[in-house]
């Protein structure tokens, strides 16, 4: 066969077995969808990712404005009076927000997912001054009952009844946020009496709350400081802020914020929000997920995506062997060990799902390597022939492993792995003289220079 010819029919099957490969990769993103619905079975019947924001002492008011109208029957632009309702957001001066999360692994069927119940402390202080302000200025009409609000995502994580004390008494939280427009969590009515001086007011919340995943927390004070205790050794932190300081064990997790308000700029979002637009507010968070320590359906999606560059590889150095030994090798063989390559990455998953990714790598790696080393001994005519080429393909499963786990790097070791063997291949063909392999491809002679 001509080698013109053979290149078009590799060329041809290296675009064919692309398609299984495109079935497993989907069957891969399948797993992992249900791994996804699995977790969100879990959190139906406990409890789904909590995001904590407040507490904000909330003081609602009505204030008397002019507003200029125009008057059908005056023909003329005339002002009147009008009452509005209107709400007042009031952040704590200090807020010191002390999580211990204490977590577990729940199951549904092979998927497992983490949960935490946290202990959560709130304390800070509140001041009076902008109340006194408020009931001060031009068009305050009335000043509502205040109430302290904390916004909880999801309040069936809220195991047992949350203790507010504010100043030396104690006051009973009720249900619903009463904030616009999150209104899932809790709220306690906070007596404010009119003073001509500014107070600080003192307030301590001590609660349960359970949750999955992920954690989040709103620093919504002038001066905040976070901290976050877990039994979780793999946590991932993210939103808005970075802990200052933090520490990871093998038990475990410590870490902690130290946020003012003019790094977070919560006085103007909560201007915003009392004039309707609340997003900046909410979204304004720090937070940590509890991630797991091998996600084996990112890393079977990694390697899966070198699925045919490592095809194109094996299939080079078959065409080498062809060149260099003189041999005939059929693309029939050519398919069926192309075949052995992708079924290489099926039972990586299928072994993954139920012991640990690298003994699931390696079995998976020795599986197909066997079967590559036994079918080629035959096909190049001898034992060590097949046994180096099982090597060599050990070797290319290994360097894949290493730029799977190197997340960071894996892009620039891909490269290098093209580098390589494109180096390779031209340094063992380097004295090859394709024109009589090609079989009477016509040779074109430089100008000036005689052919040999």
């Amino acid at each position: 066969m001509q080698i013109r010819m053979k290149l078009a029919i590799i060329a041809v099957l290296v675009v064919m077995l692309t398609i299984p490969l495109y079935f497993i990769t989907s069957k891969i993103y399948e797993r992992d969808s249900y791994r996804n619905v699995a977790r969100d079975d879990i959190a139906r019947s406990w409890t789904g990712e909590q995001k904590l924001m407040g507490p904000i002492l909330v003081v609602p008011y009505t204030r008397v404005v002019n507003k200029r109208e125009f008057d059908d029957k005056l023909k003329q632009y005339v002002h009147r009076k009008i009452e509005t309702s209107e709400e007042l957001l009031l952040l704590p001066e200090t807020l010191d927000a002390n999580f211990r999360l204490s977590t577990e692994v729940r199951y549904r069927g092979i998927y497992e997912v983490p949960v935490y119940s946290g202990a959560a402390k709130l304390s800070g202080t509140l001041s009076t001054a902008r109340v006194n302000e408020l009931r001060q200025r031009p068009g305050t009409k009335s000043i509502g009952e205040p109430y302290l609000s904390l916004v909880i995502d999801d309040v069936r994580g809220i195991t047992r009844t949350p203790d507010l004390n504010v100043g030396a008494r104690k006051v009973a939280f009720e249900p619903g946020s009463k904030f616009r427009p999150r209104t899932s969590g809790i709220h306690a009515p906070i007596d404010i009496k009119y003073s001509e001086t500014n107070e600080l007011i003192p307030f301590a919340i001590s609660m349960d709350l359970r949750g999955i995943s992920s954690f989040r927390f709103a620093p919504v004070g002038n001066s905040n400081s976070v901290n976050i205790v877990s039994n979780w050794p793999h946590p991932r932190f993210d939103g808005l802020y970075l802990p200052a300081a933090r520490e990871i064990a093998a038990d475990g997790f410590t870490a902690n914020w130290q946020i003012s308000t003019f790094s977070t700029n919560m006085e103007d979002h909560a201007l915003q929000c009392s004039a309707g637009d609340c997003g900046a507010l909410l979204n304004n968070h720090l937070g940590v997920s509890l991630v797991e320590p091998v996600d084996i359906y990112l890393q079977s999606q990694r390697a899966s995506k070198y699925g045919v560059l490592f095809i194109g590889l094996t299939f080079m150095a078959f065409f080498l062997f062809e060149v260099l030994r003189e041999l005939d090798i059929h693309p029939i063989q050519y398919g069926l060990v192309g075949l052995a390559l992708t079924v290489f990455y099926l039972i990586l998953v299928s072994l993954a799902e139920h012991i640990p990714f690298g003994a699931a790598y390696s079995i998976a790696t020795a599986a197909c390597c066997g079967l590559l080393g036994f079918y080629v001994s035959y096909v190049l005519g001898k034992i060590r022939r097949g046994v180096a080429f099982a090597l060599s393909i050990a070797g290319l499963y290994g360097v894949l492993y290493i730029i799977i786990q190197a997340e960071d790097y894996a892009f620039s070791m891909g490269a290098g792995l093209v580098f390589t063997a494109l180096a390779a291949t031209m340094y063992f063909t380097r004295n090859v003289d394709w024109y009589e392999l090609s079989g009477g491809w016509p040779r074109f002679a430089a100008k000036g220079v005689d052919q040999p």
